[in-house]
């Protein structure tokens, strides 16, 4: 029988699912935390199912559709552990990992590629929620109150928190907050080892 806590912890995995994707400009067509199959809670986005039967093509940008893809599966257990971590188990998202590990594998070329793509990806992902966070708290509310969000209704939740975010920020320094010129040291590396070519 699930309670409220259970309902709480559901809601901030998909909200995180949620946020990486309105992040990087990818619809979310309805989010919700009612059980649907053997799922707690599903999230339809635009790029669902794009790992069945994927046809790999860099000239055509997939490579950076993939892993999008791959870092919007990683969103939901990192908002999940950064909320309740005693929550996340092992056996927890097994579906987004191996979702993620698909991607990857049509990709990569080499194991070690594979494992560098897919930790960019969750790095990405790690950074997205931190400086987003309050957006998933917003949205995981509001699934915990209406347990079901069209996409029109997460896009303005999303939109109105992010707003009120960057109002504080210029209210607090006075000015606008500087865009980090550079990523973050351990995404860096990583993207250095993977992209570089002998």
């Amino acid at each position: 029988m699930r309670n409220a806590k259970f309902d709480a912890v559901v809601a901030y995995h998909e909200a995180g699912h949620a946020v990486v994707c309105l992040s990087q400009d990818v619809a979310c067509h309805r989010i919700t935390i009612d059980p649907e199959g053997d799922t707690a809670g599903s999230n339809d986005h635009e790029l669902l199912g794009i790992s069945d039967d994927f046809q790999y093509d860099p000239q055509l940008g997939d490579e950076e559709k993939a892993l999008v893809s791959a870092m919007i599966c990683y969103g939901g257990n990192i908002a999940q552990r950064r909320y309740a971590s005693r929550s996340v188990h092992h056996d927890h998202a097994r579906a987004d990992r191996m979702y993620a590990y698909d991607l990857a594998s049509v990709v990569c070329d080499t194991d070690d590629e594979l494992r560098l793509w897919l930790r960019l990806a969750r790095i990405r992902a790690e950074t997205i929620i931190e400086r987003r966070w309050p957006a998933v708290c917003a949205i995981a509310s509001a699934l915990v109150d209406r347990r079901t969000l069209t996409g029109a209704e997460t896009d303005a939740i999303y939109r109105a928190t992010m707003e009120q975010v960057f109002d504080e920020a210029v209210a607090k320094r006075g000015r606008v907050p500087r865009v980090r010129a550079r990523p973050w040291r351990a995404e860096e590396e990583v993207a250095e080892a993977l992209f570089e070519r002998a």
